[in-house]
């Protein structure tokens, strides 16, 4: 973890941080005097650990162009919708003047930013992976409760994922379809796939199961702290099918061999909440496949990160190997 010392923010003109922390201050008075500024991770965003004299916060750097302000209103909404349904979150901090987001200068240009009260806990280990995503089934059942009762205009800025933003034309992190990585072979197999998924979705009556999802609610993005399950980053939170929600538990795992042991004790947990028909079961391993191809598209778009390096090319061609077994019907959870 980088450390960021508040007096070296301040004198250090290479920093994008120079001068956030009085900007911080003055927009949050209730965090008292900001002692210290800690990097924590970069994904979609720049997330940093404020510590203050009044406790800790988590600030989040929106990244330029990936969301607007009023579509992280209504993120921030639907978080503080959840948290008041008893659901387990990191609660968004409001300014002085009552609002979430506040907008700061910095050597970068202008940023978007957002505090939230720091949660204390740990991201799970593998070992921890089967009860924590039985524990993950049961909140999300409750989660979507939650998104059926809220109207349809509410929180209407979310984006909404259908197959074309997912992986289509309009795909948020573009195409899946590399042909320097991707060969003819290969890339029929996705084909025949999107078009056995589109044939599935095309007798799917979905009413009541779509609506506000959180559509990355994986392990990376909850926290354990005595015995419950605390679940943060809802900055892709989206309109979708709750059955997409579902699937992108396992995002990034969907190759591990454990996967269909851990989904299923979700799933068990799930249904205490919110039941699952027969169709939605059988159809469940194709959103899998759809969301795996989706992450192929992210993996493409953001090579340079670290987790991307990290999981390596050994990563995007297991992709096609899961692909393959959810067309054989290998992959149930019947």
């Amino acid at each position: 973890m980088v450390l960021v010392d508040y007096n070296s923010v301040i004198e250090s003109k290479a920093d994008p941080l120079i001068n956030m922390a009085g900007q911080v201050s003055a927009l949050y008075p209730q965090l008292g005097s900001i002692n210290e500024i800690q990097f924590v991770t970069s994904s979609e965003n720049h997330t940093y650990r404020i510590i203050s004299e009044r406790g800790d916060f988590a600030m989040r750097v929106q990244r330029p162009g990936y969301h607007c302000l009023e579509e992280i209103n209504a993120e921030l909404q639907f978080v503080e919708v959840l948290s008041n349904n008893g659901i387990a979150t990191a609660k968004p901090v409001r300014r002085s003047d009552g609002h979430f987001v506040s907008q700061l200068h910095t050597v970068e240009g202008d940023r978007l930013v957002t505090l939230f009260h720091w949660v204390k806990g740990h991201h799970p280990e593998e070992v921890e992976f089967y009860d924590t995503y039985g524990k993950m089934g049961s909140i999300m059942g409750r989660m979507h409760q939650v998104s059926t009762n809220i109207t349809q205009d509410y929180t209407k800025s979310r984006p909404r994922w259908t197959l074309d933003e997912i992986i289509g034309s309009h795909a948020v992190w573009g195409s899946w379809d590399h042909p320097d990585y991707i060969d003819q072979p290969q890339r029929n197999l996705i084909l025949g796939f999107i078009a056995e998924l589109r044939s599935r979705l095309a007798r799917y009556d979905s009413t009541g199961r779509y609506g506000l999802i959180h559509a990355d609610m994986r392990p990376t993005n909850v926290l354990l702290h005595d015995g419950g399950v605390v679940t943060i980053d809802f900055d892709d939170c989206c309109h979708s099918w709750y059955l997409f929600d579902v699937a992108a538990t396992v995002s990034f795992l969907e190759h591990r061999p454990d996967m269909p042991e851990w989904l299923g004790h979700f799933i068990s947990q799930y249904q205490n909440q919110t039941k699952l028909s027969k169709q939605e079961v059988d159809l469940l391993p194709f959103f899998i496949g759809l969301r795996r191809v989706q992450l192929m598209a992210w993996y493409f778009s953001h090579r340079e990160s670290v987790y991307c390096q990290s999981i390596g090319d050994t990563w995007l061609y297991q992709s096609f190997d899961v692909v393959s077994d959810i067309i054989s019907h290998k992959i149930s959870f019947n």
